[in-house]
């Protein structure tokens, strides 16, 4: 899928597209990662 969105004619922004995702993904990742740090000592 991904050669099919890179092979897309015309792409308006794809570098904006891409850094916004990738920002996502880290907001995401970071999230996570808080929750993980937050719950891991309950579980524990």
């Amino acid at each position: 899928m991904e050669d099919q969105l890179c092979s897309s004619p015309a792409p308006r922004r794809p570098t904006a597209q891409h850094e916004e995702q990738q920002a996502n993904g880290e907001r995401r990742a970071s999230l996570r990662a808080v929750i993980r740090y937050r719950l891991a000592p309950t579980r524990g």
